[in-house]
């Protein structure tokens, strides 16, 4: 038997500290504002849609920790009824211990739970809420809680402009739980690694692992930085939500048309709108935080998701949710909201 899973409640950490795109102009090395066509704020806000960011000192484990202990109170629960914690990220705090595991310990979470850590950052909260759905259905389990959190100022160039401008910090968590409503109703995950190898590639993060282990590679920064080709990104990205999006209205027999709400990694707000648009889904029913809050990789989608449920969503509404990025990976699922 297969048990109902629900979203009980959803938590977040922002940092305190907010960088305008004006103020990256200190700090980038590489941009020409007559290449660029104007100041370099015009340009982020052109390309990206993002007017700032948050930077912090915080560790992620600290960040992810205090999105789930939020996300926790919003549900009535208490830390000792969450049996198992899925944690995403791409640049944790150390390889081992786990970051998830450093969470597991900092919320204080109970001996039997246990703590998962994954790496697939944009698309992650995708892959943890169905990870964590299927170990929930089982009945083996009652609550759960999925978290995502990228230290983003260690993970790329900060003398460049073009990732300068486009990455944020910060941390989304939500619980999930074995339900008697309905709640998860299509899940679809995906992987290639057709673009992900060090010669052909969208996005890579070589150094640091047994390829390129960092004590035979010191000297080159670049293997450690997170590197992306914006034209084979922006493909990948139509093809991505056009791939879930059929696979999850075929599963699930519900219609464009019935979508109340669209949240997504929030890769770029031009590649969203362009991305659901394409798909004959109205970017209008779309959830934004990127202006505010840049891209925060393996937390934006819970991000997103935590602004939306806490300001439109009412009863019964369906929510469509869709991951894509480093993997490469991607998915989505569609989700009934219940109170």
């Amino acid at each position: 038997m297969a048990y109902p899973v629900k979203i009980v409640s959803t938590g977040i950490y922002i940092p305190e500290r907010i960088v305008t795109n004006s103020e990256l102009e200190s700090s980038v090395t590489n941009y020409n504002p007559k290449l660029g066509g104007g100041s370099l704020d015009y340009w982020i806000r052109n390309h990206y849609g993002i007017e700032e960011r948050r930077w912090s000192n915080v560790l992620p484990s600290d960040q992810a920790a205090k999105a789930c202990q939020m996300a926790i109170d919003r549900s009535g629960l208490t830390v000792s009824d969450i049996d198992f914690l899925i944690l995403n990220t791409a640049f944790g705090d150390t390889s081992q211990p786990t970051t998830a595991t450093e969470v597991q310990k900092k919320i204080r979470m109970k001996p039997s739970s246990f703590a998962i850590e994954i790496n697939s950052p944009c698309a992650g909260s995708v892959f943890g809420i169905t990870t964590a759905t299927h170990f929930l259905a089982s009945g083996n389990y009652r609550n759960a809680l999925v978290v995502g959190v990228d230290k983003m100022t260690g993970l790329v160039d900060m003398s460049d402009f073009k990732m300068a401008g486009l990455f944020g910090e910060g941390a989304g968590a939500c619980v999930l739980s074995k339900s008697q409503d309905s709640g998860i109703l299509a899940t679809h995950l995906a992987s290639s690694g057709e673009l992900g190898n060090p010669q052909d590639y969208a996005l890579r993060i070589l150094g640091g692992k047994a390829r390129y282990p960092t004590a035979k590679n010191k000297e080159s920064e670049d293997l450690f930085y997170l590197q992306m080709r914006g034209g084979l990104v922006e493909d990948f990205v139509y093809q991505s939500f056009a791939d879930s999006i059929e696979k999850l209205l075929s599963q699930s027999g519900i219609s464009r048309k019935d979508i109340d709400h669209v949240v997504t990694h929030q890769a770029a707000e031009s590649l969203i709108f362009n991305g659901l648009n394409r798909c004959g889904i109205d970017s209008d029913k779309a959830t934004m935080t990127i202006r505010e809050y840049g891209n925060t990789s393996a937390a934006s989608m819970l991000i997103t998701l935590d602004k939306l449920y806490n300001s439109q969503l009412e009863q019964h509404q369906l929510v469509l949710l869709l991951g894509m990025g480093g993997g490469l990976n991607w998915g989505g699922i569609i989700y009934q909201y219940t109170k």
